[in-house]
């Protein structure tokens, strides 16, 4: 039966704040209305909550396919910290960073996979000349959310338009690297989060300002493309084509100078 607020906030162990605190982040769903307008909410909700709380794992994969920006990448995945950028558990992600990243890139090139290990979306849709973005994505990602609970997180976003044994193929490569590296480095990973449950920064920001984009250089593997005249649109569009293409240095900014809001890919 549909539950209203109290109710679920008692059954999962959390208070009314926390529960609408999971709903804006979209951790949960935005709940129904009865009929006088009340917040109602599905059996489920209490589950998952429960799992939230309960789940603490040292590192744990969201598996995902996406349908947007194509490139000769065939497994790709994100994490806070890539190349220094600022992480809410700077241990732990640099950890995946210096330790996990090249390790898994390494079986997984040697596999004759091509990975990319950062969660991408162009400056301009329209125009790829333009550059890449890369980010700080917002708490209602898993692996925002798992940095800020300093909880390693790992969010691969593979490629609908690549075949589906590559996909799987590429992803069990992944994993089963990753298990082999836990059996060696596990400990420093462990070292790692407990390190960063223990920070008691000196300070911690109320509010922020707009600030310079950090801007790096990347011979990105993508596909060829064209900007066309859509009768559709009656705009100009995209049109990509399933052909290797080298972007020589684009810019790949970081929009970490930015609202903690802004989403990465």
């Amino acid at each position: 039966h549909a539950m209203k607020t109290g109710e679920v906030a008692e059954k999962a162990g959390v208070n009314i704040q926390t529960l609408r605190y999971y709903e804006r982040r979209g951790l949960i769903r935005a709940p129904a209305r009865s009929v006088g307008g009340h917040r109602t909410y599905p059996p489920e909700t209490v589950a998952l909550i429960g799992v939230i709380n309960a789940w603490s794992p040292s590192l744990y994969f969201d598996l995902h396919v996406t349908d947007g920006m194509d490139y000769q990448y065939d497994i790709t995945y994100g994490y806070h910290g890539f190349d220094g950028d600022g992480a809410w558990s700077p241990k732990s992600e640099a950890w995946l960073d210096r330790v996990f990243h090249p390790a898994v890139d390494s079986t997984l090139k040697a596999q004759g996979h091509v990975p990319l290990n950062i969660c991408i979306e162009p400056v301009d849709d329209n125009d790829l000349s333009k550059g890449l973005e890369v980010g700080r994505a917002s708490p209602r990602f898993s692996h925002a959310y798992a940095d800020l609970r300093h909880l390693p997180a790992i969010l691969v976003e593979n490629h609908s338009l690549k075949s589906y044994r590559q996909r799987v193929l590429g992803t069990y490569v992944l994993l089963e690297s990753t298990l082999a590296l836990l059996g060696r480095e596990g400990a420093a990973l462990q070292a790692a989060i407990a390190a960063d449950q223990a920070s008691r920064p000196a300070t911690l920001p109320v509010t922020w300002a707009s600030g310079g984009a950090r801007t790096r250089e990347l011979d990105f593997l993508g596909i060829d493309f064209e900007r066309y005249d859509s009768p559709a649109s009656g705009a100009k569009e995209v049109r990509r084509y399933p052909i290797s293409r080298i972007l020589h240095s684009p810019r790949k900014r970081n929009r970490d100078e930015r609202s903690e809001d802004s989403r990465a890919a």
